[in-house]
């Protein structure tokens, strides 16, 4: 979002502490989640507010929500400014994996499914996610649908 008029705290954070974490949301845990985008005050915490417990790694300052099945642990490496809207793509690497053994299939996708996390479309409406197919590497000469 646009940082010009209004603080973003959760940006600040990131280029303060050059880290940074991303932290998938379960299905049953979508409202909570939802109110941390609230415009809480600098140095309230969103963890305590809406019912999430903080985890850390030794050596890594931004904390996890242990509540999350699938945590990512980032290191800011490139922050762009974006002139077209005022807003700015952070890129990260990602240092710090945290995955359940049996979302990660033998492929090394990971099933989504399994471990309940949701998806967002916009700014507030929430979704199950289900594995609906798998398909092979899409070259445009195996099209199934067109005549040999």
């Amino acid at each position: 979002r646009p940082g010009e008029e209004v603080r973003r705290h959760t940006y600040e954070n990131i280029v303060a502490s050059g880290q940074y974490t991303i932290n998938h949301v379960h299905i049953g845990f979508t409202e909570k989640a939802h109110y941390t985008s609230a415009k809480f005050k600098a140095g309230d915490s969103e963890f305590e507010a809406c019912g999430f417990t903080e985890a850390y790694v030794t050596g890594f300052d931004a904390p996890f929500v242990e509540e999350s099945m699938l945590r990512l642990g980032l290191a800011m490496v490139e922050d762009i400014p974006i002139k077209r809207n005022g807003t700015r793509l952070v890129i990260g690497e990602v240092v710090h994996a945290f995955i359940p053994e049996d979302a990660i299939e033998e492929n090394g996708h990971l099933n989504l499914e399994i471990i309940g996390t949701a998806g967002i479309s916009g700014l507030n409406s929430y979704y199950s996610l289900k594995k609906e197919a798998i398909y092979p590497y899409a070259r445009v000469s195996e099209l199934p649908w067109r005549k040999k």
